[in-house]
């Protein structure tokens, strides 16, 4: 068997052997972390967190905020959200939509799907990673409702240079 065919084989059953290896299987995302019985509960803020690790503190992202994206099996980019939703009583399924809009206004895509929260700090509940694997453009605005409140925030990749950037908090429309 020649070198090259040999390594072939070698890498095709590594990839067989090792799914997380990058020879492998291609990640796909894990449905949502649904439930049915969805309320709005008692929320005074809503927060858009990095959904990469959900083992790690939440970390909300702040405007101009690169995702870190994953590339699928399809070849589209996508990257995971978590939501932290506080108030007197936060809920602990709450319906949502998320939809990612380009900087025309253009919808590349949403899920609407209530999600299961789970208790963080004092007050606050914090869902398990939303992956969105939508044919994401460059710069986007990242829109989401949860309950009664909804969140806008402007996300990129590759971002402008700082300089270039829109610094400054989310905001909510």
């Amino acid at each position: 068997m020649p070198v090259s065919a040999q390594r072939c084989f070698l890498v095709a059953i590594l990839a067989t052997l090792c799914p997380a290896c990058p020879a492998g299987v291609p990640f796909v995302p894990p449905a949502p972390d649904a439930c049915s019985n969805s309320a709005d509960g008692s929320l005074i803020n809503l927060e858009i967190g990095d959904g990469t690790d959900a083992s790690a503190p939440f970390h909300p992202f702040v405007q101009g905020d690169s995702p870190s994206f994953i590339t699928g099996g399809q070849g589209l980019r996508m990257f995971a959200i978590r939501l932290r939703l506080q108030g007197s009583q936060p809920p602990t399924c709450v319906r949502q939509t998320t939809a990612i809009y380009d900087e025309a206004g253009l919808n590349y895509g949403q899920i609407t799907t209530p999600l299961k929260t789970y208790a963080d700090a004092p007050g606050a509940r914090t869902t398990r990673p939303l992956w969105l694997a939508f044919g994401i453009p460059d710069q986007f605005r990242l829109h989401v409702q949860a309950g009664t409140l909804q969140r806008d925030i402007h996300l990129c990749q590759p971002c402008p240079l700082p300089s270039q950037s829109t610094a400054g908090n989310d905001t909510a429309p």
